[in-house]
């Protein structure tokens, strides 16, 4: 589109395809898209929550979406649009006239539709009216035409009782390996855990219901005398409200208190601070500087692991609903107000979640799936970059482990999900192994290969077995201490000199340095 000048000015007016093509390169991940459109359907549940339950069905949400094919789809069965309010949703720049809900800036879908794909559809139908419109967005036509023009049709239906709107999207931008979509599902169960926690509301990811089950508090029992020499039991449940307070007019209650031990060790995906708008969440202690005071400094802090807080707060969220705008108030103030409106109780739970061990008990596959997840995104971050420096490999020389083709390959065969990561852009692959072992065997092996390291941990050797397999935190240590050996080993080893003792632990050194950086993100 040309601007038309004038003698005070010109029109700024934005070519649309240039900008939808732009959108492509925001700094996404494929579970923010999907929240940007999931949130585009609860608010439609919620905003006209009395007739869908007149309706009498059930919320529901469905996602799809094939690589091979490079499609998504997202469904709701929600209040669904009539011409004008799809219209509206499809300009650029125009807020949603309701400001009390999670999609109030009313970007979400155009820039979540088009991160995801080049072309894509929206099919809307309107509870009460009898028409199906469908608006098609094909970004490199618009770019090719320049002329903004989306077209839309209309069909009719005999139906006015339904009610639905489908995102459908086509030539993908990207392909999501399952690491990253098994992130995605459990980012869903996140952040929408008070929604699924409703009977009303059901989540399908790819045909299957997504749910989130809050860890059990931690709850005690203790044996009192009483004055008549007789004895009772008294519970004490660690779940408390927290006094309701008042921030720049916004109103902010919640709860607080400590998670049980023997659920797994580290509570990543539920303790710390959770704060949630219209029971979505905004803030979680992933996003988040911690605050120290309240749940610690340390990664191995107890009640880092343990102690919670969650917040409902009517502060403004930002347009990508990663944080609030706290305009001067701040997560140290919030800290604050906290520890105030508590009495410092907060403050004693600290101290006691940090008295709470882990129960002995086998890490879960759930527990290490989560656990290696966290371990490859903490070595595949780049910080390794520094001290992997070009190294001939000796595969096969002096000093290469003991282990035959036929070895590795029946230790392979017995772990059906290894560990794979690839440090430094690939430079090397790591592959960890967990299979076929007997405790009389080392501890760790390794097997260098020309730009890869295969890593073999005993899980049968007795100190695994008694001291690090039940604590998904001593795991994660155990495995990057086991991938340091094997890396230092692997730089170390040139065909020019021969390793020293000294120079092996100062490699070393680095990478557990650099794992321990990683760690404090």
């Amino acid at each position: 589109m040309v601007n038309m000048a004038k003698k005070d000015g010109f029109r700024a007016d934005p070519n649309l395809g240039d900008v939808l093509d732009m959108m492509e390169g925001y700094a996404y991940n494929l579970w923010d898209a999907v929240f940007e459109l999931v949130d585009n359907s609860f608010d439609s549940f919620t905003k006209h929550e009395k007739e869908l339950k007149e309706k009498g069905a059930k919320w529901e949400i469905n996602i799809t979406f094939d690589n091979n094919k490079g499609t998504f789809r997202i469904s709701d069965n929600a209040f669904g649009m009539n011409r004008e309010e799809l219209e509206r949703a499809m300009l650029l720049a125009q807020k949603n006239e309701n400001t009390n809900i999670i999609g109030k800036y009313g970007m979400g879908l155009k820039t979540a539709a088009s991160w995801l794909g080049k072309h894509w559809t929206v099919k809307t139908k309107r509870l009460g009216e009898n028409s199906e419109i469908t608006a098609t967005v094909d970004i490199n036509k618009i770019k090719k035409n320049g002329d903004n023009y989306i077209p839309i049709r209309e069909k009719p239906v005999k139906n006015t009782g339904t009610s639905y709107t489908i995102i459908e999207v086509k030539k993908a931008n990207r392909k999501y390996p399952s690491s990253t979509q098994a992130k995605a599902r459990r980012k869903l169960e996140m952040t929408y855990q008070k929604l699924l926690q409703n009977d009303n509301l059901v989540i399908n990811w790819k045909g299957t219901p997504i749910s989130y089950k809050e860890p059990k508090i931690l709850e005690e029992h203790e044996v009192v005398e009483l004055e008549d020499g007789t004895t009772e039991t008294k519970t004490v449940l660690y779940d408390y409200e927290l006094k309701p307070f008042n921030i720049n007019g916004s109103n902010i209650s919640g709860r607080y208190g400590i998670y049980g031990p023997g659920q797994g060790g580290r509570q990543v995906p539920h303790a710390g601070l959770t704060a949630f708008y219209n029971n979505r969440v905004v803030v979680d202690r992933g996003k988040e500087e911690w605050m120290d005071e309240i749940f610690g400094s340390g990664p191995g802090d107890l009640a880092r692991q343990r102690l919670f807080v969650k917040l409902d707060v009517e502060l403004t969220p930002n347009a990508l609903k990663t944080d609030f705008l706290w305009k001067e108030y701040t997560l140290q103030r919030l800290q604050k107000e906290i520890i105030k409106q508590t009495d410092d109780h907060i403050k004693t739970l600290r101290k006691i979640a940090t008295q709470k061990r882990v129960k002995k008990g086998p890490i879960s596959k759930g527990q290490k799936d989560l656990t290696d997840e966290q371990i490859k995104e903490r070595l595949e971050s780049g910080l390794f970059g520094d001290t992997l420096g070009p190294a001939d490999v000796v595969v096969g020389g002096d000093g290469a482990p003991e282990l035959t083709p036929e070895e590795v390959a029946e230790i392979q065969k017995t772990d059906q999900t290894p560990l794979k990561i690839s440090i430094n852009k690939g430079e090397p692959v790591v592959e960890v192994y967990m299979g076929l072992h007997h405790e009389n065997e080392p501890f760790m092996s390794s097997k260098l290969e020309p730009n890869k390291i295969l890593v073999f941990v005993n899980p049968k050797h007795p100190f695994y077995s008694q001291k690090v397999g039940n604590d998904p935190e001593l795991y994660a240590l155990y495995l990057e201490m086991c991938i340091s050996l094997a890396l230092s080993k692997r730089n170390a080893d040139r065909q020019d000199h021969r390793v020293s003792h000294s120079a092996y632990l100062a490699v070393l050194d680095l990478y557990l340095r650099n794992a321990g950086k990683a760690t404090e993100k």
